[in-house]
């Protein structure tokens, strides 16, 4: 799956096209609202992998449906990020609450270690969450993508369906690979400013083969809603 995650985004005779108009959109994601017709583009990646349609990337076109998707991508994003973000600040909390406590001055020895514990203990649960939720995430959006439906993503049933599947659990790692290699690449790139322009092509390149990745880790498993009007014509019989 690695090899063929990594030739997807080259694939097809406007390769260049496709990569430069990504490219270009991941340099400007600075300003943030690019960067939604790249998620976007990444959620119809998976979308079409998932379906069995591995021929090429989708072309970059209906500019509208990419924007509104990768909005939702964004939305999903951020939903998930909430979890992990509070218990850091609460762990952040915890470490200043012993000098809010001494009214400014120095804390004294128990409190401070104290505070120094409870702020490490949280910190470091922090990160298991955040572990945990990095994989989380995309089984939220590869839910959100084969089904169409935004609330399929916070779907205890899809998400299990999802993240308990071996495909998924091999795609997943393929994926961090793959963007953990361009992440590499991108930052030695951008030692330079040349560097740094092209770095944000490696990171497009990276994102769509990890994709690429996701949508034929979970093309073997049928939708939810499938399974549903199943049963529904079963009872009906």
């Amino acid at each position: 799956m690695f090899e063929e995650a990594i030739r997807y985004p080259w694939k097809g005779a406007d390769n260049v096209k496709n990569v430069a108009i990504g490219g270009i959109l991941t340099l400007l994601g600075v300003f943030l609202l690019p960067m939604f017709f790249v998620l976007g583009y990444g959620l119809e990646v998976i979308r079409r992998v998932s379906r069995g349609d591995v021929a090429e990337p989708p072309a970059w076109e209906d500019w509208g449906t990419l924007f509104v998707d990768g909005l939702k991508v964004f939305v999903i994003s951020v939903v998930y990020s909430l979890i992990p973000a509070a218990l850091v600040a609460f762990a952040v909390f915890s470490w200043f609450v012993p000098v809010v406590a001494s009214n400014g001055g120095e804390p004294s020895g128990g409190l401070a270690a104290l505070g120094f514990l409870v702020g490490l203990v949280v910190f470091l649960l922090s990160m298991v969450v955040a572990l945990a939720f990095a994989y989380l995430v995309p089984a939220a959006i590869a839910a959100f993508a084969r089904t169409d439906r935004l609330g399929s993503a916070f779907s205890l049933r899809e998400l299990r369906s999802i993240g308990g599947h071996r495909g998924f659990a091999v795609a997943w790692v393929v994926a961090f690979a793959v963007t953990l290699v361009a992440s590499a690449i991108s930052g030695a790139l951008s030692a330079t400013g040349i560097g740094a322009i092209l770095g944000a092509f490696v990171v497009y390149y990276g994102t769509i083969a990890a994709a690429y990745a996701i949508g034929e880790g979970i093309s073997d498993l049928p939708v939810v809603a499938e399974r549903e009007e199943v049963a529904i014509d079963e009872s009906a019989a």
